[in-house]
């Protein structure tokens, strides 16, 4: 202690000290410089203010490449697989970043929870019980959005998975999860960001009728807006296509899964979504090889933005990501179809 300062004024001063330090560690954390910005202009997607894929087919289209597990970490230490390490596993992803982008993909799909990853039994949840979030979680899920955008790509961010909510312990803890996720996507000052509120809502394996309802899911999204205005927001329900009404009427863009959805059908279903006149973004589309070529021109003619997920090898562990090797024939065709 200095001479002749009291005891209570350099105990004063250390706490001062202490609370400019946090507010200073806070302001690095938050104060990220976002270069890369989505917008919507009359259906039609732009990055920077200029439409995507300029003067080619896919011009306004975004097209994705679905990541969830990505930021994978099983909390439970009866079902996590020996020896995995969740920094690596996100490491390994962003070393392969590059090479999907280069091959067209302006689009990486996250999953505060994750997805399936194989195996029964995991805990992969970016939420603690009453909704708060969880930092190291979430350092990993910054580490991705902050990469894609330095590369000029964007994230659809996931907040709810199948099988995941239970680590919720009730409707409040919902609401609140929803709340401070997309106050935390507004805190950070992304602007490459969309936000899914759910995975395919519909599905059986949510406990949380909020959720797995249409009319709740719709209450979700506007919890979403009310806390960041600016987010473009959605929900995604059943493989078939399909977008609830009460979900198509709340959100601002429509997230259809197509990976139960024909090949023939598919161009049905995108007309019948453009009758809401809102940007439609397949967000999970599984088929592969030359079928996944297919469908990826089908959506493009269709003037509908697609969503390549290859569930072998990005989704169910153990998680590989080799780039454009995942699926040459897919990313081949993005490649053209995008004139990269």
């Amino acid at each position: 202690m200095p001479n002749g300062m009291s005891p209570r004024l350099a105990l004063t001063l250390l706490s001062l000290s202490a609370v400019l330090a946090f507010a200073q560690t806070r302001g690095q954390a938050e104060g990220y410089k976002p270069v890369t910005s989505i917008s919507e202009n009359d259906g039609f997607w732009e990055i920077n203010s200029r439409p995507t894929y300029e003067g080619t087919s896919a011009e306004g289209l975004l097209i994705g490449s679905r990541m969830v597990n990505a930021t994978f970490n099983d909390r439970n230490p009866s079902t996590c697989p020996k020896g995995f390490d969740p920094d690596k596993n996100t490491e390994a992803f962003l070393k392969s970043l590059p090479s999907y982008l280069s091959s067209g993909v302006n689009t990486i799909l996250l999953n505060l929870q994750g997805g399936t990853p194989g195996y029964q039994g995991a805990i992969n949840s970016a939420f603690n019980p009453d909704g708060s979030l969880r930092r190291d979680d979430l350092a990993r899920v910054s580490l991705v959005i902050e990469a894609c955008d330095r590369s000029g790509a964007l994230v659809v961010l996931g907040l709810f998975s199948p099988g995941q909510d239970q680590v919720l312990k009730d409707e409040g803890a919902v609401k609140a999860a929803t709340k401070n996720a997309c106050e935390w996507i507004r805190d950070k000052g992304y602007t490459n960001v969309l936000a899914q509120i759910a995975e395919e809502h519909t599905s059986k394996k949510y406990d949380h009728e909020i959720i797995a309802t249409a009319p709740g899911c719709a209450s979700l999204i506007k919890i979403a807006r009310a806390a960041h205005p600016n987010l473009k927001v959605s929900a995604s329900g059943t493989p078939n296509g399909r977008v609830a009404n009460e979900v198509g009427d709340e959100a601002n863009v429509l997230f259809p899964r197509f990976n139960g959805t024909p090949l023939e059908r598919i161009n049905l279903m995108v007309v019948k979504l453009a009758k809401r006149s809102k940007p439609i973004f397949c967000v999970d589309d599984s088929k592969s090889g030359a079928e996944g070529l297919q469908a990826l021109e089908i959506c493009v003619r269709s003037l509908c933005s697609w969503t390549y997920s290859s569930q072998a090898k990005n989704q169910r562990y153990p998680f590989t990501y080799r780039g454009q090797a995942d699926d040459q024939v897919v990313y081949s065709g993005i490649k053209k179809l995008t004139g990269k």
